[in-house]
């Protein structure tokens, strides 16, 4: 079942036959309502026709109209005349939108989750902040990485002493003081 159908604008008023459906389905027409819509010029019809709204799908629709039918089988096979020869009405411009810019973007609030009272911060400082964390961050990583390579030079030098000796004869190692030194050495958060 074929419930579509795309109406060249070559030779006719398309602005008008748009509008034409939109008020048929208005009226409840049942070949167009319910289910049904109609899509031109980037306007496409609100679900109960009662007007339009902005369409921004790939095709804007400028050469075409698309009528899409209605989804109760009751008005598929429904002949009954369209009303074409009616008074032309038109189709209401669209109010104008203006566009947020990047700076509005910027400048926008948002919510500080690290302070107890939520107070908003604008999203360039908050930009701001996570780069700041961020390098924070892998800095103190580095630092206990040093820190772990080193640990483990000394683990090392201590094995190569011990080679070859009875190893209760030898220095002791204090594995538990070794093992507190390294996991001091690791960062408990980057928060």
């Amino acid at each position: 079942m074929v419930r579509a159908r795309d109406i060249d604008v070559d030779g006719i008023d398309a602005a008008w036959l748009a509008e034409h459906l939109r008020l048929l389905g208005a009226k409840r027409d049942r070949r167009l309502y319910p289910g049904g819509y109609v899509i031109f010029n980037e306007r496409i019809t609100t679900p109960d026709f009662s007007g339009w709204r902005r369409y921004t799908g790939t095709n804007p629709h400028t050469k075409h109209v698309h009528v899409s039918f209605t989804t109760n089988p009751a008005g598929f096979d429904d002949v009954g005349a369209w009303g074409i020869s009616t008074a032309a009405p038109t189709i209401p411009a669209l109010p104008e939108v203006s566009m947020p810019t990047v700076d509005d973007f910027w400048r926008a609030p948002v919510p500080d989750y690290y302070r107890e009272d939520r107070r908003p911060m604008q999203a360039w400082d908050c930009m701001a902040w996570g780069t700041a964390h961020a390098a924070n961050a892998r800095d103190r990583a580095t630092e206990a990485r040093e820190e772990v390579r080193a640990l483990r030079e000394e683990v090392r030098a201590m094995r190569a002493e011990l080679t070859g000796t009875n190893p209760l004869s030898a220095v002791q190692i204090d594995y538990a003081q070794l093992a507190a030194a390294m996991i001091a050495a690791i960062p408990r958060s980057a928060a």
